[in-house]
């Protein structure tokens, strides 16, 4: 797949609760981390570089071909967000979690890249999941240093840079 076909700009009819431009990108090839779809960041900075200057949201969803539920969820979101940086809906954690840290070991190879500290309380603990609705300058902020990951979560790079998501029920 080539860059632009890790990241598509989707023709969509025009969402009602949109007053103001919004751009739809789909994300194909489900590449996720746990629930939350990742974005191939290389891709994502040449998409919003292509953007006018008057669209004020992006909305991140999987596949190329929304069903008709997704685009009633993306209508019900434009109407619903208000001076937040973005809506996401999410799922609470299901898999164990565990707090990592690299090892320490003087001039030695070890086998494993990484020792497990402890454990993680998932009750509290919640993954993004598309759609995702973003403010499009919020996003262009958290992306001012370019991500050193190659795939990325738009809306935690936002959480990320102090930007305010609120979880939009499924």
């Amino acid at each position: 797949m080539t860059g632009s076909d890790l990241l598509r700009i989707l023709a969509l009819p025009e969402l009602a609760g949109s007053n103001d431009r919004v751009v739809v990108f789909g994300v194909p090839g489900g590449r996720r981390s746990g629930p939350t779809l990742l974005v191939h960041s290389p891709a994502l900075l040449v998409r919003l570089d292509q953007l006018d200057d008057d669209v004020e949201r992006v909305v991140f969803i999987e596949g190329s071909s929304p069903e008709a539920a997704t685009l009633a969820t993306i209508d019900s979101m434009l109407r619903a967000i208000g001076p937040q940086d973005g809506l996401v809906q999410f799922q609470m954690a299901a898999e164990a979690i565990k707090l990592t840290r690299e090892p320490q070991v003087d001039g030695a190879t070890l086998q494993l890249p990484f020792l497990i500290e402890r454990g993680v309380d998932r009750s509290n603990v919640v993954s993004f999941r598309p759609p995702e609705l973003l403010r499009t300058s919020a996003l262009l902020a958290a992306l001012a240093k370019p991500p050193s990951e190659e795939w990325v979560d738009p809306a935690g790079l936002i959480v990320a840079n102090g930007g305010w998501i609120e979880t939009y029920p499924s």
